[in-house]
């Protein structure tokens, strides 16, 4: 349980780093000496913070030594260099190892959230000795002796036998044998014909040894020099026997039979669940030959403590394991100090009686401690727990568990340095199966008091287990504290020269609602000058409220980039809250400026000469400079790639770049009328590529046709109608001329029989300075009055760049008289005559002639008059009627 408090604990930390841990698999040591079991690790972040470090070995799956910011705790017989954890050793070292000791030994380095554990396996090993006793031997027989090897682990090994200088192959090891301290003996035999041989050898080669052992023998035969070697053993001994005798007697006697003394056994005042307790029990006046037990009595019987240590070895202590009961005894002098060591049980060591009891001969003494109550303290078995509720309160929790007996005094403080208060807190008790307690403890507070940094929370319980009282205090400012703002990297659009972007950052996960933010601008080459940025949210800040009653927000920050000011720069945003020691910082990195390729003017078409058209494309202010522009050429036969002519400059002192494209194409080549010219231009700024198409309609020198320019008409009067027609290119011109009577349209020239008379075309072209051309369009006719007034000629001019014809109109035609006195006269004599027809020539025509001359004077006073106030037509009218009345013709006149 221990172990999971302390994860858990752990777990809570805010820490981000890499963990490694690395110890060797076996380890390997001898019985009876210390061993260092190495265990390193490493940290990607380092320096690392300790307060998130802890350090647990496990043997067996049991606990032997935890480490961590509360200090060490270990089991006997271990150490630990603190000192050496700065630099990632958590070796563990074990004293005076025994056969116990050996097995797999955990390693777990946790540094939160992060916990990695590796194992190692400690093998124990003990040399074995020789024992090869002296026998005799008969010559020429054979014989069987015998060498033991014992106290030996682990179970396996060798043994050879060599009679001067030859291994002997007659030889059998029997069956190791298990000792009661774990370690084995196995005797080997070997059978040979001694042969006056001198020397025979034993050899034991085992794990634990770094040479083989060798015991030597030299054969003693049957009847060889028996009584010099007997009387050089027998006179030793009875000169030190002799000794002994002496010494024994010049020894003071122990005290008569019976006069030991066994004082009161001495206790620690309170014996606590789970914390080892020793009773010490001092005989004076010991007898010599004095023993004395330990003894448990519970519901009314007895029971010997047994225990693995032997009675007096004066410092043995106990396997790192083991639970029971240790005893350890010591004589000094006259005194005979006896020590039982165990881990007191709230149920097993209830109303439990120890007895001390010492036996000599007959007599028999005994002093006894009773252990009426064994207290619990209380386990604080997680961190005192805060949680959120939609109200905006904070629940402080406090769980304390296994506290013996039930009553427990705990006590909630809050408030800032001095100015403390005392909390009304609700408590929760419960009642566990081995008769221990568990106590929940809780208290809100609002979430406003959490705003102050200094804000402190402080719980004490008491209890009749604990020495003094036990406390925790909490702030926001914890390494433990859970809703400290989660700030995310900014987002970066892609920016683009004088285009309004936003930057983004979201925070999240932090209580209470008091997050600041402040937009800061580094420079290009400055790496400590700092600009502060104004913004709406350095005033205001309007949080969200999550699920989970933590709040969010998303700062933004709106900037116009160029690439004078922004390019290379850097934008840092600083969030700061109650819970932090110092605000966190989130940098864009130095920034791009991009700027779009931009087409300020159409794509410019000259007229390079008579054959060729040349297309030139401007693009302005792009970063960076490269940039790639494709032209191709298109028309029915497929698609051409044309090489252009690039030229790229700078602008604003190498802020952005301009590009100049150009291509010249032949002119034959717009022949088809499907032809287009395709751009296209790709930049790093551009998301796609732009494109642009140009056609034979796209060329700007179209056909300009001015109004037709109509001469004064005369009846049978030739003239010339004209059409100017100029700023085309190319010369692919084509012209027509039609007139309208009646509704009708009929195409030009035309050639009449009755009035033999014919229309002329001709075009005048020439070539202008700007390499447009011009034409002056013609049409010679001779109107006639009487089929030709009112007509229309039309002149319909036809271009390549032109979608359909263009039309000029004369308007109706407004032919006049060519002489009006001609006119006249032949009104009067070839039309108004109805007997005048034709050529014919009658005898009444010839009068009329005849009159006609004499009456011309008067006539031509009566018309000219009359021109005046009327038109030629009514005049002659008049005047013909007047003719005809004359004669005595009837004619009617119409005004």
């Amino acid at each position: 349980m221990a172990f999971l408090e302390l994860v858990l604990l752990l777990l809570l930390q805010r820490t981000f780093a890499t963990l490694e841990v690395l110890p060797p698999s076996t380890q390997r040591v001898l019985n009876g000496s210390s061993v260092v079991l190495p265990c390193t690790f490493s940290i990607s972040k380092m320096p690392f913070d300790p307060k998130y470090l802890a350090i647990i070995w496990s043997f067996q799956g049991k606990q032997i030594l935890v480490y961590d910011n509360k200090g060490i705790t270990k089991a006997p017989r271990v150490t630990f260099d603190v000192e050496a954890v700065k630099d990632g050793r958590a070796s563990l070292t074990v004293v005076n190892v025994s056969l116990s000791d050996g097995g797999t030994y955990s390693c777990l380095v946790v540094y939160s959230p992060e916990r990695t554990e590796r194992n190692i396996i400690l093998e124990v090993q003990v040399m074995p000795t020789i024992i090869l006793p002296k026998q005799t031997v008969r010559t020429e027989s054979e014989n069987t002796l015998h060498c033991q090897a014992v106290g030996f682990f682990p179970r396996d090994i060798e043994i050879t036998w060599i009679l001067d200088g030859k291994t002997q192959k007659q030889s059998l090891i029997r069956e190791p044998v298990k000792n009661e301290d774990g370690t084995y003996n196995v005797t080997s035999d070997v059978t040979f014909t001694a042969l006056k041989n001198k020397n025979l050898s034993c050899i034991v080669n085992h794990g634990s040894l770094h040479e083989p052992l060798q015991e030597d023998l030299q054969l003693i035969y049957e009847g060889t020099s028996a009584g010099i070697i007997a009387a050089c053993v027998i006179v030793p001994l009875l000169i030190f026997l002799i000794a002994g005798v002496l010494l024994w007697k010049r020894k003071p006697r122990r005290k008569a039979l019976g006069s030991f003394i066994i004082r009161d056994i001495e206790a620690p005042p309170k014996l606590i669940d789970g914390e080892e307790a020793t009773l010490h029990c001092t005989v004076d006046n010991d007898p010599e030959d004095l023993c004395v037990t330990w003894w448990i009595r519970r519901s009314g019987q007895e029971q010997e403590i047994k225990t693995s240590q032997m009675r007096g070895h004066s410092e043995e202590e106990e396997s790192l394991l083991d639970t029971s009961y240790v005893i350890r005894s010591q004589r000094d002098g006259h005194q005979y100090k006896a020590s039982l060591s165990f881990i007191p049980h709230i149920e097993r060591h209830r109303d439990v009686t120890f007895i001390c009891r010492g036996v000599y001969g007959q007599h028999q003494k005994e002093k006894t401690f009773h252990c009426k109550t064994v207290y619990g303290k209380p386990k604080l078995s997680q961190p005192v727990i805060r949680s959120l509720f939609i109200s905006g309160e904070v629940k402080y929790l406090l769980n304390l568990e296994k506290f013996y007996p039930k009553s427990i005094k705990i006590i909630w403080r809050c408030g800032v340095e001095k100015t403390e208060e005392i909390l009304t807190s609700t408590e929760s008790l419960s009642d566990n199966p081995d008769t221990t307690y568990n106590i929940s403890s809780e208290v809100r507070i609002p979430e406003d008091r959490h705003k102050d940094p200094a804000f402190r929370v402080q719980v004490t319980w008491e209890h009749k287990s604990m020495d003094k009282p036990e406390s925790r205090e909490l702030s926001i400012r914890d390494p433990d504290y859970r809703w400290t703002p989660v700030v995310e990297e900014i987002q970066i659009p892609r920016l683009f020269h004088g285009s309004a972007t936003t930057l983004q950052c979201n925070i999240s996960e932090y209580f209470p609602d008091a997050v600041t933010v402040k937009w800061l601008l580094s420079p290009e080459h400055s790496a400590e000058l700092y600009e502060e940025i104004n913004t709406a949210n350095n005033q205001r800040i309007i949080s969200r409220r999550e699920s989970d009653n933590t709040y969010s927000y998303t700062t933004s920050l709106t900037i116009t980039p160029t690439r004078g000011k922004h390019q290379g720069a850097v934008y840092i945003c600083l969030v700061d809250h109650p819970s932090l020691e110092k605000p966190i910082e989130r940098r864009t990195g130095r920034l791009q400026v991009y700027a779009k390729p931009q087409m300020l003017v159409p794509i410019e078409k000259t007229i390079a000469n008579s054959s060729r058209v040349q297309f030139s494309l401007n693009l302005r202010n792009f970063y960076p400079k490269n940039i790639t522009i494709s032209w191709y050429f298109e028309n029915t036969s497929g698609k051409l790639e044309i090489s252009p002519q690039q030229t790229v400059s700078t602008q604003d002192n190498h802020l952005t770049f301009n590009v100049t494209s150009v291509v010249s194409i032949p002119l034959h080549l717009f022949n088809d009328q499907q032809t287009k010219i395709l751009v296209m231009w790709k930049h790093e700024s551009m998301e796609m590529p732009e494109t642009r198409s140009l056609s034979f309609r796209d060329l700007p020198w179209r056909p300009h046709v001015v109004s037709i320019n109509v001469p004064k008409l005369e009846d049978e009067t030739k003239a010339t109608i004209t059409c100017d027609i100029s700023g085309y290119f190319p010369d692919h011109l084509s012209i027509f001329w039609f007139i309208k009577k009646d509704g009708n349209l009929t195409a030009l020239p035309i050639e009449s029989s009755k009035t033999e008379r014919t229309y002329k075309i001709s075009h005048k072209e020439k070539r202008q300075k700007d390499n447009t051309y011009s034409c002056e369009a013609s049409l010679t006719f001779t109107p006639i009055i009487g089929s030709d007034q009112g007509s229309e000629i039309i002149c319909r001019v036809g271009h390549p760049s032109v979608e359909g014809p263009i039309e000029r109109s004369s308007g109706p035609l407004h032919i006049g008289e060519k002489k009006p006195i001609l006119n006249f006269v032949k009104q009067l004599f070839n039309d108004k005559v109805p007997s005048v027809t034709g050529n014919k020539k009658t005898e009444e025509h010839e009068q009329h002639l005849i009159m006609g001359a004499a009456m011309l004077p008067v006539l031509f006073v009566t018309a000219f008059s009359n021109m005046l106030y009327s038109k030629p037509q009514n005049i002659e009218s008049m005047t013909i009627c007047r003719h005809y009345s004359l004669y005595g013709q009837a004619c009617k006149h119409t005004p």
